[in-house]
């Protein structure tokens, strides 16, 4: 009997979703739903959002491997190894006389880095690019140019382990979130993979910030743990955030780079009130200050 496809097929993994839960669930969050920012949110579960409908399907994958190869196969395999990963460095984030081991660092890389590329937003731009490059392939459907990335990671090499060197080159920090200080959580999104350019270029009409040899990025983990990746030294690998300034402005950063939803362990997004996505002008100012925002915190923020 030939293998049914999965329709919805996930664009950020539920076991990285379902560590921003709601406390005392463990697959449940509060979303918000970009255009319904007016709307009370809801408990729902991370079987209903951050997927697309037969995302990693195309024609001449399916004939090669069947259905359902990078949803359920490499996908499946690679999100397998992460899982009790992520959960442990969230501890140890807590934890604040761990650090990072380079061995961790180059996993987490990995799965950024992934994820990163995986996106639907990433996805349309890479099949735009891969169009305007080679027009007579035009006759393959397209997201064949992007499933091709995601399988080169299944033979370990390709964009993503040159994304994840990439990413080792920055300085790493971990930041731990104190909640009773700032206020408020991190918020994750559909697009969780935040890029910080120091000159923030990016198409015009897509907001994804294209990697430039200056970026930074930012990658929340859970409500109380996140990691920034950056190109300014840092005096510590391990910081404590009680500046509720920066927190919103981290989210803030969350939902502009969001596709469709942001994610809490909390009904209160506050933190966003007030906030609509923004023109190009007014985006590429945002991200233009924020690192050098950030640079200003050096001295309390990663003191």
């Amino acid at each position: 009997m030939a293998e049914q496809l999965t329709k919805n097929q996930h664009i950020v993994p539920k076991l990285y979703l379902n560590n921003f839960s709601i406390p005392d669930s463990e697959n449940e969050v509060f979303a918000r739903f970009r255009g319904l920012e007016g709307a009370s949110p809801k408990p729902v579960s991370t079987d209903s959002i951050c997927y697309r409908k037969n995302f990693y399907e195309n024609p001449i994958l399916t004939e090669c491997v069947g259905p359902n190869f990078i949803e359920k196969t490499v996908n499946g395999l690679y999100e397998g190894r992460y899982k009790e990963f992520l959960r442990e460095t969230i501890a140890n984030g807590l934890n604040l006389r761990h650090r990072l081991s380079i061995r961790d660092k180059r996993a987490l890389a990995k799965f950024i880095a992934y994820q990163y590329l995986r996106t639907s937003r990433c996805q349309a731009f890479i099949d735009v690019a891969h169009e305007q490059d080679a027009p007579a392939s035009r006759a393959q459907p397209l997201s064949a140019a992007h499933a091709a990335i995601l399988l080169d990671t299944w033979n370990g090499e390709g964009q993503v382990q040159g994304l994840q060197e990439f990413m080792l080159q920055r300085n790493w920090a971990v930041v731990v979130n104190a909640p009773e200080l700032t206020g408020g959580y991190f918020y994750t999104s559909d697009n969780p993979v935040c890029v910080i350019n120091a000159s923030a270029d990016f198409p015009e009409g897509n907001l994804l910030p294209i990697i430039q040899p200056a970026s930074s990025f930012y990658f929340p983990l859970s409500p109380r743990v996140a990691l920034l990746l950056l190109t300014i030294p840092i005096r510590s690998a391990k910081v404590v955030m009680t500046s509720r300034d920066m927190l919103e402005r981290l989210n803030n950063l969350v939902y502009q780079q969001s596709d469709c939803v942001v994610v809490s362990n909390q009904a209160d997004f506050s933190l966003l009130e007030g906030q609509r996505s923004m023109n190009a002008r007014e985006y590429k100012a945002f991200l233009s200050e924020l690192l050098p925002d950030i640079k200003a915190q050096v001295g309390s923020l990663f003191g």
